[in-house]
């Protein structure tokens, strides 16, 4: 049981980077007066230094040393964080997303492989590996905004004069730390964020005991008692990247695009109404992603990964020619049934062959990276010159176009010969 805890890490991981992403872009806007093309330009920032430092960390990282990069990791990002309570300036800014990037780059590929060794350890499958993280990480992801506009709800308190027990000590706390005129939530926000990257590497050299000490190459992995031995299947990663690459980029493009659906010019949908659907978003994606750590052969079948495709069309035509709430949340939820079995199929075929598994999760990784900078940029463009429903069409047609690929690629389903040990 002790083991299942190692999933915490990745969930407070993202949380403190898309705390980070969603803090330097209201700061940015509302404190620095910054223009939208250099508030725009923050997350993308984060992107390339992720996707250019993932496969140099594919080359370094295997199961002996996983551990100590992740411990690493977290205590680089937590220094960040402090810098980031004191930075002024949007350079300065703008650097920091640069270098949070290099830092995540040496959590999540690393976590995966630390995450395998526990696993086979306490004699788990890969498959409940892969599930529990995309459950962990979605469930990050979709915290950090939550917590850091929690924090925000602070200042506001403070500025309107408002009194009460608690808000006295965090008066009087804020100004011993920072002085009297800080933002106080802010401050707070980067201060609980340090104490979380604290926590998880004090936790991570805890549990590092519990990593199986097999080889990275050599000897085939212990596998569970009656469990399905993967890597004697094909390796099918490349076909992870083709097929899983397409759903990532259709999601990078729909967050980038649809919040111009606020626009009082295109459809004036209350910000309270796309904050339930970008909520609904990461919650239904990582409860799929929860519920895949039982599957066992669809990663390998074409039946199921043409029937996800389909549920990913459905809701992508949904969320590009919707009108009302109901019609958009529908979306999200039948989007986000694909997206959680794409973001395990993507993750699954990476580390399914443990002696390949450094090298393809660092793949796995810049893919992610890239994608987050093309798709966005992509789906504004289209979005301005050919109509707001242009991204999610073409999006639609790149989603049909790999379902059929996957169906012809995975014709002959799960070979029989990888029947336990």
């Amino acid at each position: 049981m002790t083991r299942i805890l190692i999933y915490l890490f990745p969930a407070l991981m993202d949380m403190v980077v898309s705390l980070s992403m969603f803090a330097c872009s209201v700061r940015a806007a509302r404190e620095l007066q910054l223009d939208a093309f250099y508030v725009a330009s923050m997350v993308p920032a984060w992107g390339i230094a992720y996707m250019l430092t993932c496969p140099l960390v594919g080359r370094m990282m295997n199961r002996r040393n996983a551990a100590r990069m992740l411990i690493l990791s977290c205590l680089a990002a937590a220094v960040l964080c402090g810098a980031f309570s004191v930075i002024q300036s949007g350079v300065a800014m703008f650097a920091g997303m640069v270098v949070m990037g290099v830092v995540a780059a040496f959590f999540f590929g690393p976590f995966q492989i630390f995450m395998a060794a526990v696993d086979e350890g306490g004699a788990r499958p890969i498959t409940f590996s892969t599930g529990m993280y995309t459950f962990s990480w979605s469930m990050g992801f979709a915290a950090g905004p939550f917590v850091a506009a929690a924090f925000a709800w602070l200042d506001r308190a403070l500025a309107a004069g408002q009194t009460g027990w608690g808000l006295g000590v965090i008066r009087t706390f804020g100004t011993a730390l920072y002085g009297p005129d800080v933002p106080y939530g802010r401050q707070f926000s980067y201060l609980f964020a340090i104490i979380v990257l604290l926590v998880n590497a004090v936790g991570i050299a805890i549990l590092a005991r519990h990593a199986h000490p097999h080889p990275d190459a050599g000897s085939a992995p212990t596998q569970p008692a009656g469990a399905l031995d993967y890597s004697r299947q094909p390796n099918y990663v490349l076909y992870a990247w083709i097929g899983a690459g397409v759903g990532i980029f259709s999601i990078q493009m729909l967050r980038a695009v649809f919040p111009k659906f606020s626009d009082p010019n295109v459809l004036d949908l209350p910000v309270q109404d796309q904050g339930m659907i970008f909520f609904v978003l990461s919650l239904v994606q990582g409860f799929v992603g929860l519920a895949l750590c039982w599957s066992k052969t669809w990663m390998y079948r074409a039946t199921p990964i043409i029937v996800n495709g389909l549920f990913g069309l459905v809701g992508l035509l949904c969320l590009g020619m919707g009108k009302t709430l109901p019609v958009f949340l529908i979306g999200a939820v039948f989007y986000d049934i694909y997206a959680g079995c794409f973001f395990f199929y993507f993750v699954f075929h990476a580390i399914a062959h443990p002696d390949k598994a450094p090298r393809q999760v660092g793949i796995n990784e810049a893919v992610v990276g890239m994608l987050g900078i093309v798709a966005p940029l992509l789906g504004g463009l289209c979005a301005d010159h050919f109509g707001m429903a242009s991204p999610f069409v073409i999006s639609a047609i790149l989603v049909a176009a790999a379902l059929v690929f996957q169906g012809w690629v995975h014709r002959d389903g799960f070979r029989a010969v990888a029947t336990g040990n």
